[in-house]
């Protein structure tokens, strides 16, 4: 088994109480760094021209997006 497989089969079975005191803090920066990431993001230019694609694309609009609207599940 590689590491990359080792890695996988770890994550998979792992549970948030397995993880240290440490890696929770770290788990809890990320995840709100990588949100002020998106929200930061909403008003940029990638960004208008994906929604406006997804907008191009149709589809039943069933999942929400990150600051607002909906989209098929597909896309």
């Amino acid at each position: 088994m590689t590491q990359v497989e080792r890695l996988a089969a770890w994550i998979e079975r792992a549970t948030y109480t397995d993880l240290s005191e440490e890696a929770k803090e770290a788990l809890k920066i990320h995840i709100l760094d990588a949100l002020g990431c998106v929200f930061g993001a909403l008003d940029g230019p990638p960004i208008r021209m994906l929604r406006a694609q997804l907008e191009d694309f149709g589809g039943r609009p069933l999942v929400t997006l990150m600051g607002g609207g909906k989209v098929a599940p597909d896309l």
